[in-house]
Formats: structure tokens, sequence, C-alpha cells
């Protein structure tokens, strides 16, 4: 007889996740890899969320754990991996999706790393609210070669660049001890980029070069640019007392959260905001030739927005033509 097969545990948060959630659930059990328990945290919701998945529950390996009132994505994960068992821990958002060998591919490749392999993550491909793939997503920035680094080198790439989706983290059960759980004061939706940044620090970090998991975009996403912006901040300088030897990259770190907020700001028609934004992010890095752009195109009003949306789109189509 083989050994058998560590087990998995799946978080997923749900708040008012009516519409997608069963989807969600159903893309872990239609897994390749069938050792696993899905716990979903129903953080508070007021639809109807909890009818659609007490029909799950018939199965054995799916929880359900319920929030008296809305607490947020980092305590609802935070409850999900104090209830949980398995020697490995996962997370899926309620409007998100696996691919089948998703937990098939991570697991073996945990099975032939050694111990000081803390975390494996993926690509994704973007779906519409239909479930429909639009955008393969070769994750920017990583560097070449990522699997050989030593953890400063990644802890490095990934202060400067938040590249691991949550979605497609599965996570060696250990680090939690040791690199502790998600900060739940960070409720603007980094909560997980903080997690990546600590583990990154203590242990080795592998990628897979393939999409496995489908992230969805909709009207009720949870992401706002500017929460974002208000807890990467606050990440920064954590991260920067934790670590000083990150300190030569702060203006470089800084100068790309005010470009990315600029050209919300600039997309939202905002131009006044995004053009005092964009001259922030110029004077942390005055040699950057991005922020000089969206600068001149904020001038243009929504002239410059179509502009910048057909670059976008351009530069998208190019990196994504490898497929």
């Amino acid at each position: 007889m083989g050994t058998k097969r560590p087990l998995v545990s799946v978080i997923i948060p749900c708040y008012n996740g009516e519409k997608f959630i069963s989807e969600a659930i159903e893309s872990v059990l239609n897994q390749t890899y069938q050792n696993f328990e899905i716990i979903v945290v129903d953080d508070g919701s007021t639809d109807s969320s909890k009818s659609v998945i007490e029909p799950f529950l018939k199965d054995p390996r799916i929880k359900l754990i319920e929030h008296g009132q809305n607490m947020g994505i980092p305590v609802a994960r935070n409850t999900g991996i104090k209830m949980s068992k398995g020697e490995f821990v996962a997370f899926l958002d309620q409007d998100d999706l696996w691919l089948p060998e998703k937990l098939e591919r991570q697991i073996a490749l945990f099975e032939h790393s050694p111990p000081d392999v803390g975390l494996v993550f993926s690509n994704i491909n973007t779906v519409d609210s239909d479930g429909v793939i639009k955008e393969y997503k070769s994750m920017r920035h990583i560097p070449s070669h990522i699997n050989e680094l030593a953890p400063q080198e990644v802890l490095k790439a990934v202060f400067l660049h938040n590249f691991i989706p949550m979605i497609t983290v599965l996570v060696r059960r250990a680090c939690f001890d040791t690199v502790g759980l998600l900060d739940e004061s960070l409720k603007g939706g980094c909560d997980d980029y903080d997690f990546c940044l600590r583990l990154a620090a203590k242990y080795k970090v592998k990628y897979l070069d393939v999409p496995l998991a489908l992230h969805r975009i909709h009207e009720a996403n949870y992401s706002n640019m500017e929460r974002f912006f208000r807890d990467d901040m606050r990440i920064v300088d954590k991260i920067l007392a934790q670590f000083p030897f990150l300190a030569p990259l702060k203006k470089k770190k800084l100068a790309t959260l005010y470009c990315c907020l600029g050209i919300d700001y600039q997309l939202r028609g905002d131009f006044s905001r995004a053009r005092l934004t964009l001259c922030k992010a110029i004077r942390y890095r005055p040699l950057s030739i991005k922020p000089f752009l969206a600068l001149l195109l904020s001038l243009l009003g929504h002239w410059g927005n179509r502009l910048l949306r057909v670059y976008q789109a351009a530069r998208a189509g190019i990196r994504n033509r490898v497929i």
C-alpha cells in the first residue's frame, strides 16, 4: 500500500456570496486531488449564502462556520485556519475558481521539495461573471529562476511587486507557527500580501508557471485602489521595520504605489488628483518613464484615458501572446 497523501484544508471566506459561492465549492470538489477538507466561513452574510451552502454540507469534508457579524476577510481566513486540520492550507475566494489539477500539481511539487519550501503559487486566468475566460495572466515581475533564489532575494522581489495571487497559494501549515496568521487590522484587501512577505522572509517559495485558478472580474469585486494603497503604505512601514535591508528599495516601492493610484484616479476621471498623485510618484523615482507618460495623458483628459486603455490592452496582448 502507498503512503497516504497529505490533507489539504481549503479556506473559503464568504460574505453575501450567494451568486458564485456554489461554483467556488464545486471547483474544489472537482479537483483531481481529493484528500481535502473545505471550511467555508460565512462572515455575517445578509443574503441567502447559507441556504446555497447548506446542500454541500452533506459531504463530510465540508464545514460551515458562521460569524455573527461581518468582520472582514483576514478575520474569516484566520477563523478557517484555526479550525483546519490539514498539513497544507489553501485559500479560495467566494467568487473565484480552481482548475481541476490545481491541488494535484502543487502537492506533487511539495512532495519533491525539501521542508524549507513553505509556499507554492501559480499563474491565473481572469473570467467574467459568466465564467468565460477573458485573459491569461502570466504574473509580471517574477524573477527568473525564482525557484532557485534564496528567501531574502524572493522577499526583495515580492516587496517591490505583489505577484503572488492568494487564490493560487498552497502553504505548509507549519509556516503559520513561524510567521503568524493574517494581519486582521489590514481591512483593505492586502492581508494576503503582508502574509506572503512575512513568509517569503523565512521560507523558500516555489512557482508553477501555469494557470491553476480563475479570478472572476465583476461589479462587486472586493477591490478598491485607495483601500489597497492605504494598506500597502502600512505594510511598507511594517516590513521595513522588520527587515531593514529592504530600505534601499523604499523609494522605488513608493513610486510604484503612487503611480498605480494615480492611474486609477485618471481612469476614473479624477484628473486633478491623478496629477497630484503622479507627481508624487515622479518625486520618488524621477527617472521612471511610466508616471511621466501617465501624467502627460492626464493632461489630455478623457482623450488621454482612451489612449491609456489602448496602451494597456496592447501591453496585455504582447505579454499574453505566448499562450
